[in-house]
């Protein structure tokens, strides 16, 4: 699920990346606004729910920050080094010595460490987003916040409390409808998917994983679901009510069996596709001024994307994460209940 949430984030960068922030201000005004606002809080809402699972296991916070280091930063340090030190050098408009003296060069390391910095010296100018190297990386503070929100959770014990971290996600609600009520949530109305409701939605996946014994999954609270959320991106009323609806499809289509291409299923590519994914398809709409135009972009885009995604991952990012093993934690292993959908078997 993870997977296909990167490449749809891909084909909504594609018209970003051909036309610039004015057409993407149409495609969210458009009729798929809500197909587009979904995918983040989604991303949240599944990294919530996988993280609780992985908890349970380990119950231990420094083996969680350990986990959490190993499978962020070596990937993001690699994909930062070949940003600025291959792809700037090779399509920098600027020469190499100025590009290198340049402070914007030295600051670009920062994203390491979750201060996000998007230009490098003299990169793609004439871009219809000009300069941004890596648009998507906004998320990693938000991330961030995250991991930091469940380590204070984790130490108060409430972060395996079913019924307190229901109450928690409850509160979240509230909070974030009177946020909205007041005209607190976000500067601009028309951007409803904002950090609140991201960490809200990674709050209410725990919560969801929490209480995954006696989640039911039907179809037609499906319907439902995919409607009441598409009213409510769409007219950004009752954003507060978001996270119950998009943690339900999330949790309906991560239960459900998506076929996927024997190649892909032999690793988890899903990173590696958020990393390299936006510089590729600004150095396509940087390299064929001629062609760019959504279609053309994905066409090179997304098997270049998946390539370095394969690359990424079997050449860094699993081995990385073998280092899990050598770090001593104690471990509980106990059966995963599944949650009932006696609808979606006989579909």
């Amino acid at each position: 699920m993870r997977l296909w949430l990167s490449l749809s984030i891909i084909v909504y960068h594609s018209m970003l990346a051909s036309y610039g922030p004015a057409y993407d201000g149409d495609v969210v005004e458009g009729p798929a606004r809500p197909l587009v606002l979904v995918l983040l809080p989604a991303f949240f809402a599944l990294s919530g729910f996988l993280i609780a699972g992985s908890m349970l296991r380990v119950r231990s916070l420094k083996i969680f920050l350990a986990h959490r280091i190993l499978r962020i930063i070596p990937a993001l340090f690699c994909e930062v080094l070949i940003s600025a030190l291959v792809l700037g050098p090779l399509l920098t408009t600027l020469p190499l010595s100025d590009y290198f003296r340049d402070p914007l060069f030295a600051k670009y390391f920062l994203n390491i460490i979750g201060e996000i910095q998007y230009v490098l010296p003299g990169l793609f100018p004439d871009n219809p987003l000009p300069s941004i190297v890596n648009i998507q990386l906004w998320t990693i503070p938000v991330e961030l916040k995250c991991y930091l929100l469940f380590s204070v959770l984790m130490l108060a014990g409430v972060s395996l409390n079913k019924h307190l971290m229901l109450l928690l996600f409850i509160a979240g609600m509230l909070v974030l409808g009177a946020l909205q009520w007041t005209g607190h949530h976000v500067q601009d109305p028309r951007d409803v998917v904002s950090d609140h409701v991201l960490i809200l939605n990674f709050i209410g996946g725990i919560t969801a994983y929490l209480w995954r014994d006696t989640l039911r999954l039907s179809l037609p609270a499906l319907a439902v679901s995919v409607v009441a959320a598409s009213l409510v991106f769409w007219s950004n009323r009752f954003i507060a009510l978001s996270p119950i609806l998009t943690i339900y499809l999330m949790v309906f289509v991560g239960m459900t069996r998506v076929p996927m291409p024997r190649l892909l299923a032999k690793g988890d590519y899903s990173y590696g596709v958020y990393l390299y994914g936006f510089p590729i398809q600004q150095t396509i709409a940087y390299l064929f001024p001629e062609h760019r135009t959504p279609l053309f972009n994905l066409m090179l885009a997304i098997p270049l994307t998946l390539t370095m995604a394969v690359l990424s991952w079997h050449l860094l990012e699993k081995h990385v994460l073998d280092l899990k093993r050598h770090i001593k934690a104690p471990v509980r292993r106990e059966p995963v209940p599944q949650p009932a959908y006696t609808a979606v078997n006989e579909a």
